[in-house]
């Protein structure tokens, strides 16, 4: 190999090594935390020109008062553990409640809930967000269904038929403790940078997936987000993580 050649080899190879070294850390944002203490966590609805996760949760809780009526909650799951810390969004009542109302009350403010998170560091702590029918108020377990199939779910009136609709999640997220701070992806999880959570995740979490079924279900949740999509978490001065379920706002398509 000429020197010429050999400068070029150099170059792309230095070029690429550092993208692999940024690309991972670039992935994660974080906030400081105070182990022991709540996280403030506010929901909010941003608009946009077409269907988002808040209109078919709305729709969904709104057609299950067929089957009785359900609630809508906001779970934490510490992986290998099966106790869940639940809030509940939506009270099972009828007649439906307006979750950005509920969220929202008589304020333009939106409402701060308080997020209680396990002790334990270096495991993978699942946040979802589900239906539940008949005090069913657990996420884990749930369905998964991808924004395109409720879609086209929806265009066939699948939430009609029987028994539906069904419990499902449809918001999902991994946050990862370590010491005072909080971990979570910056990206929506697509095709595209799921290989690049999943590193963060084997090497964060190798001692974790060590333990029998360990791997298999941190790989089961992977795949929900990946399923989902949903809006990554941001935070707000350092200190509150705020969860963006989009809506249809008819505003929002005017030119």
């Amino acid at each position: 190999m000429n020197l010429k050649k050999l400068l070029v080899f150099i170059v792309v190879f230095t070029t690429a090594l550092s993208v692999c070294m940024a690309e991972e850390p670039d992935a994660m944002d974080f906030i400081n935390i105070i182990p022991g203490q709540k996280i403030p966590l506010s929901l909010q609805f941003p608009g946009r020109c077409m269907q988002g996760d808040y209109d078919f949760i709305k729709e969904e809780v709104f057609f299950s008062t067929n089957l009785g009526g359900a609630g809508l909650f906001l779970s934490t799951k510490l992986l290998g553990n099966k106790k869940e810390d639940v809030q509940t969004l939506i009270s099972n009542t009828i007649p439906f409640q307006n979750l950005k109302d509920v969220v929202k009350g008589y304020s333009d403010q939106p409402k701060i809930l308080n997020l209680s998170l396990p002790e334990a560091d270096n495991i993978p702590i699942i946040l979802s967000i589900c239906k539940g029918l008949n005090g069913a108020i657990l996420c884990s377990g749930k369905e998964v269904w991808s924004f395109d199939h409720l879609i086209k779910a929806y265009q066939r009136n699948i939430h009609l038929a029987p028994g539906e609709p069904r419990d499902k999640i449809y918001y999902k997220q991994i946050l990862h403790k370590k010491g005072n701070k909080l971990f979570f992806p910056k990206l929506t999880i697509g095709d595209n940078n799921f290989p690049v959570l999943k590193s963060y995740a084997d090497r964060e979490f190798a001692n974790f997936t060590k333990k029998a079924g360990a791997m298999k279900e941190l790989e089961a949740d992977l795949n929900d987000i990946l399923t989902l999509r949903s809006l990554p978490i941001r935070q707000e001065n350092n200190e509150t993580l705020i969860i963006r379920l989009p809506v249809y706002d008819q505003k929002k398509c005017i030119m």
